[in-house]
């Protein structure tokens, strides 16, 4: 009998710390997912991903005190790197793409399509000058095999801000007015 119940406290005792371990995780993997990675910068910002990250579309918007640019993915955010870079932005062919702005943010990302046709998963982006406060225009500067960048051209050089959204997996690029 003793030892029985011996052996019930320490299973117990080790369930316990299962459990909260196992909450802990959930908690933490949970509050990833909309996390703010970063507070308004001029710099570079880049995280390593696992994810395939297929890109299915991008949006743009105007909030209050910001402009947005979202980068939506079919199964998850994958590695990228988000900053302003000099002008000019080089296209496919290694020419420079022409678009309206006097700063320029690049969006780089590692895409992973498998046997998938990009053609059949991508919607698209916005197409033509968007004429918000901050945000004027975007453009696919360069996609080849894993490698995508996006040029997003802004009215001048002011902080962003990027973080990552779950359900459906998101990247949304901030850039203040």
């Amino acid at each position: 009998m003793q030892r029985e119940l011996g052996w019930r406290m320490h299973w117990n005792r080790n369930a316990k710390i299962l459990l909260i371990f196992l909450s802990l995780a959930l908690f933490c993997a949970g509050s990833a997912a909309g996390q703010d990675l970063g507070q308004w910068t001029t710099k570079k910002v880049s995280v390593q991903s696992e994810a395939d990250g297929q890109l299915r579309e991008v949006r743009a918007a105007r909030n209050q005190g910001f402009d947005r640019a979202v980068f939506e993915f079919a199964d998850g955010v994958p590695e990228y790197m988000v900053g302003y870079v000099n002008p000019p932005i080089l296209g496919d062919d290694d020419k420079p793409v022409h678009m309206s702005g006097k700063a320029f943010i690049e969006v780089r990302f590692r895409c992973y399509y498998g046997e998938n046709d990009p053609e059949k998963i991508f919607k698209g982006y916005p197409q033509g000058k968007l004429n918000l406060p901050a945000l004027l225009e975007i453009k696919d500067s360069y996609w080849f095999e894993a490698l995508q960048i996006y040029a997003l051209g802004a009215r001048k050089q002011t902080p962003f801000r990027v973080q990552q959204l779950s359900s459906p997996a998101r990247l949304v690029i901030d850039i203040k007015h």
